[in-house]
């Protein structure tokens, strides 16, 4: 190579290294400038993908999260990048794949597969990456089918409910991933602030009301986190409202989320209330324990290129999973945690080292509901005797009360399903798989069904039966 090659390559080198720490930088600004939820779910997954004829490239996961970078913060970012560079920075905003060829990896020097995991790692919030366990799988299978363009009928309109942390913006943005690979044009994934901010700016400029409307109505497929925040807000739900009304009218599909049932949401107006309680709710509990355990396999592997020899043993994550009772949120912060405290610190991740990191988080050790407790509070709900429960009968009135008792018990019990089937009245096993993954399957689409099995999961949270 000559000199003058060898020079330029060196100078592109340089180039590309002050634009990569640049926007490393203007990163973590954007990290303060954002609630957590959105920079999680839009900002974090954006990467510095190269330098090409003088534009900056930076590359998302897919197509939703290029428009909401485009429309919300590529400004931002451009300022900032032409500060810290002290020229003016061109930037180019683009999913993985339309990016051009030369540009398609990861940052300069590695590949995507060696880019680290680390705490503030980009993710790519999909099916993929989404565990699935009995607090979720019922809401995991309906966005599946939402995604794949099947069950218009029954999931039109979904309200997709559950506690701050438990996973509902990681399952609306792997539903929009998904369904983006049919029709990438006409699926739109939004925040309720996203939709607050679009419909002000249409009253500031009052031409552009037919821009903000197909905006929200020209969609196959509309999703929306967060949308209790649009309560006291009457203009902004009676437009919420007509588009989601129009999206359904054209033969599209809307997902709502929100951390509430319609019952306990205040403060909305009677016509979107109305359409919330019309809408099929599919919940998503806090994880139990075999899903807390899933969850936290899954992110100390991912953070685990971070700090080198960083490993949580199989005991340990077991105390994990019994003593930390939060949603996945709350368990991704915990191993964040230890590797920043252990596994930085080159420290073993040892039982003792972990109760001493983690103290302050852990809950008292959880008390498990025995199948005994689980029969006679199912049995006492409907009005039944532990011996009608089990009696050998199809009578429905019996049939689907003992269903969910085989539900119950393999989502709060360890016992095997041979055990189950001794336990309740000699039955095969393969009934017991059966009857619970029936009473999971009918959990995505019967709202009756999942209010009476809450009541009793509440019941068996409460006092023991007596």
């Amino acid at each position: 190579m000559s000199h003058e090659r060898q020079t330029a390559s060196a100078f592109q080198e340089t180039e590309m290294a002050a634009a990569a720490a640049a926007f490393d930088q203007v990163r973590e600004e954007l990290r303060a400038d954002f609630a957590p939820d959105v920079y999680k779910s839009w900002l974090e997954g954006m990467e510095f993908a190269g330098l090409l004829d003088n534009v900056i490239y930076l590359r998302t996961p897919n197509t939703v999260a290029r428009d909401w970078v485009r429309q919300n913060a590529q400004h931002l970012v451009e300022a900032r990048m032409g500060r810290r560079l002290q020229a003016s920075a061109a930037i180019a905003v683009e999913a993985v794949a339309q990016m051009p060829a030369e540009l398609n990896s990861a940052r300069p020097g590695r590949s995507s597969q060696q880019r680290p995991a680390g705490p503030n790692a980009p993710l790519n919030l999909t099916f993929d990456n989404y565990c699935v366990g009995e607090a979720n799988r019922a809401a995991v299978n309906a966005g599946r089918a939402i995604a794949d363009g099947n069950g218009k009928e029954v999931f039109s309109l979904v309200l997709l409910t559950g506690p701050h942390g438990a996973g509902k913006t990681h399952l609306l943005a792997a539903i929009a991933a998904e369904a983006q690979k049919r029709d990438p044009a006409r699926v739109r994934l939004m925040s309720s602030t996203l939709f607050v901010e679009q419909f002000q700016t249409m009253l500031r400029k009052k031409g552009d009301t037919e821009a903000f409307r197909n905006f929200v109505r020209d969609n196959r497929l509309l999703l929306i986190d967060d949308v209790q925040l649009l309560a006291s807000k009457p203009a902004t739900e009676a437009e919420l409202v007509e588009g989601l009304t129009a999206v359904i009218a054209n033969g599209g599909q809307v997902v709502l989320a929100a951390d509430k049932e319609p019952e306990g949401l205040v403060g909305f107006d009677v016509r979107l209330l109305n359409q919330l309680k019309s809408a099929t709710v599919i919940s998503i509990d806090n994880p139990d324990f075999e899903l807390r355990r899933k969850i936290l396999e899954s992110k100390a592997k991912l953070y685990a290129a971070t700090a080198p020899g960083f490993e949580v043993p199989s005991s340990v994550l077991d105390l994990l999973a019994s003593r930390l009772r939060g949603p996945g949120r709350q368990l991704d912060a915990a191993i964040r945690q230890l590797v920043l405290e252990l596994g930085l610190a080159s420290q073993e991740v040892t039982m003792e080292n972990v109760e001493r990191v983690l103290a302050g988080r852990f809950s008292e050790p959880e008390r498990r509901p025995t199948v005994d407790l689980i029969i006679a509070h199912v049995a006492k709900y409907y009005g039944l005797t532990k011996e009608q429960l089990l009696a050998r009968t199809h009578k429905r009135a019996i049939a689907r009360p003992r269903q969910i008792v085989m539900y119950l018990c393999r989502k709060y019990t360890r016992r095997s399903f041979p055990d189950l089937a001794n336990r309740l009245g000699g039955k095969h096993h393969t009934t017991i798989l059966y009857g619970a993954e029936r009473i999971g399957e009918l959990l995505a689409s019967d709202d009756g069904l999942r209010r009476e099995i809450a009541e009793i999961e509440r019941n068996l949270r409460g006092q023991p039966e007596g």
